[in-house]
């Protein structure tokens, strides 16, 4: 339930704030007033799209806040958890607005910023808002079958139906992209047998590409490195043998070593370590070299080597460290390919199986759409009838869909037919109603939607525009009866509408210091009084109008 709203610096207001109540509440108010400033500015508030031309001439920004009573269980309470966002200790959120002079805006709950989707998912739970142009809905015939599965609350078979019919188009995907395989399989079989062949000859390992570039760059450079060997050996073991002569320098050092003290004993010490290390220098050296010995066959079967694993990778466009995984996937798919029958039969099999479970959730649906369409027939009908409409009948038809025409949605087509005239036939309804009689089918419709759907504001923007008298009195019924299950706000222009309210509210303009600006005021006693009576007889006030609207108040208190 609405509770407080306050606006400030939006179009003609400077700075209201309203609080309201449960039940059902009316704003009046003459025509221009800004009646409808009230509308868009909560509309900003429940997520609506935002632009500069609503500030007030003058200011940097606008800004409104609604606050929300919220009872449990209610599915906002879902939607809050979700964004981490807690109501207030009085159990309230507020939903506050403010957009700048730029255009841009910024939407908080409870304090917590938040985007403005998030806003308008809250707003959806919260409140609804009905203009006088929202009957373009109900003339949309792709709109019928949400309407009559959330009358039926059909949400369950509604989500089975989409779920099965989900896995059945991609069961039939699946088949027919293999199917498309096997009309291509002797091609397609003969290059992957090919391709496998190929690399299973080839027989690519792991890091092999890395360890041939290392051989044949130790290849290539052999000469130079046997040469380089052969220079360092000759100088350690050539004409003048340095290991020999080392060793002759370890042992004459040696034999006066233990005579000449701890010194003595150190030096002869690291002349035998240096000793044994170029003895193990020159022996690692002639290694090296027997090993570097220029080999260009080995060369040659290299290099040979390192073409055809990445002349193999470019083919294949990956790397040669891949190939191995690349034979792996191209043997699996060939294998794949060789059993396309088996596999298209259990395809075929699960596909059988999925439009049977898709069949048997459309059945469902359309069982339960078939007994919601003949409540919501007797109820509209009997709102209609309430309505000044006792002759016209209503229908939501189930008209089924060939087969290749199933949707996610079901299995047939659900359209409003109506009949508003005696003796005339059924016909759909964007064809058969009148402006006003779509707009009290609308409330019709409203009246029996909203009996069974959570508590929530629901607000009228002039929808009784274009009927009156005895008709205007039962549209106001009407909203009294939603206000029994919902809060409920109706601008209007009609007195018997007006009459209806539990409480009334009154829109005013008035210029001032050369500046205009819209006022609100909630209305009791006498001043509720003249209000209706201005409703009843225009600019000027008549005793009889007066006397009518204490008629209207008397009859409705």
């Amino acid at each position: 339930m609405l509770e407080r709203l306050f606006i400030r610096d939006f179009g003609l207001i400077a700075k209201t704030e309203l609080t309201l109540s449960g039940g059902f509440t009316v704003f009046t108010g003459e025509t221009g007033a800004g009646k409808s400033m009230l509308i868009d500015a909560l509309s900003l508030a429940l997520g609506s799209r935002a632009g500069n031309g609503f500030i007030r001439s003058g200011a940097e920004q606008a800004t409104i806040e609604a606050t929300f009573s919220v009872p449990t269980p209610h599915p906002t309470l879902k939607k809050l958890a979700e964004a981490a966002i807690e109501l207030e200790d009085d159990g309230t959120l507020t939903l506050r607005r403010v957009v700048g002079a730029d255009g841009k805006t910024r939407c908080f709950a409870n304090g917590i910023k938040i985007t403005q989707a998030q806003m308008q998912e809250l707003g959806e739970e919260l409140a609804d808002i009905h203009g006088q142009h929202d009957h373009q809905m109900l003339l949309r015939a792709t709109a019928h079958p949400d309407l009559l599965d959330r009358f039926g609350r059909l949400g369950e078979a509604r989500k089975a139906v989409k779920t099965t019919y989900s896995a059945w188009r991609s069961a039939v995907s699946e088949l027919e992209a293999l199917k498309t395989r096997a009309a291509e399989r002797d091609r397609e079989a003969e290059l992957l047998n090919a391709y496998v062949t190929e690399l299973t000859a080839l027989n690519p390992q792991a890091g092999e590409e890395a360890t041939l570039a290392e051989e044949r760059q130790r290849l290539m450079a052999g000469e130079q490195l046997v040469e380089a060997f052969e220079g360092v050996r000759q100088a350690l073991s050539g004409d003048v043998d340095v290991v020999s002569q080392l060793g002759r320098a370890e042992r004459a050092l040696g034999h006066v070593a233990a005579k000449g003290g701890a010194d003595i004993e150190k030096l002869a010490e690291r002349l035998s370590e240096v000793s044994m290390l170029v003895a193990d220098v020159v022996a690692d050296i002639e290694h090296a070299a027997s090993s570097c010995e220029p080999d260009p066959q080995r060369l040659e079967q290299v290099e040979e080597r390192l073409y055809a694993l990445r002349d193999c990778a470019r083919k294949h466009a990956t790397t040669p460290d891949a190939l191995p995984e690349m034979l792996a996937t191209l043997t699996r798919q060939a294998d794949q390919l060789a059993h396309v029958e088996e596999n298209m039969a259990k395809l075929e099999v699960a596909v059988t199986t999925a439009r049977s479970a898709f069949d048997a959730a459309c059945a469902a649906l359309t069982k339960g759409r078939d007994k919601a369409a003949k409540t919501l027939k007797g109820e509209v009908e009997a709102v209609l009838a309430r309505l000044k409409m006792p002759d016209a009948r209503f229908e939501a038809r189930l008209s089924p869909l060939p087969a290749e025409a199933y949707t996610a949605t079901g299995a047939e087509r659900v359209e409003f037919y109506v009949a508003t005239n005696p003796g005339s036939p059924f016909a759909p309804l964007v064809k058969a109603a009148s402006g006003g009689e779509v707009s009290r089918l609308m409330l019709a419709l409203k009246v029996v939607f909203y009996q069974s759907m959570p508590p929530m504001t629901l607000v009228f923007d002039e929808i009784d525009t274009g009927v009156g008298g005895a008709v205007a009195e039962a549209v106001g019924l009407c909203m009294a009866d939603i206000a029994k299950h919902h809060q409920v706000f109706a601008i209007t222009h009609q007195p018997q509408v007006a009459a209806r309210g539990a409480g009334h509210v009154r829109i005013s303009k008035a210029v001032a210091a050369g500046a205009t600006a819209t006022s609100v005021a909630a209305l009791a006693g006498d001043d509720r009084l003249d209000e209706i009576a201005r409703m009843l007889s225009g600019a000027e006030v008549t005793k009889a109008a007066r006397e009518a609207a204490a008629s209207l108040l008397g009859a409705h208190g």
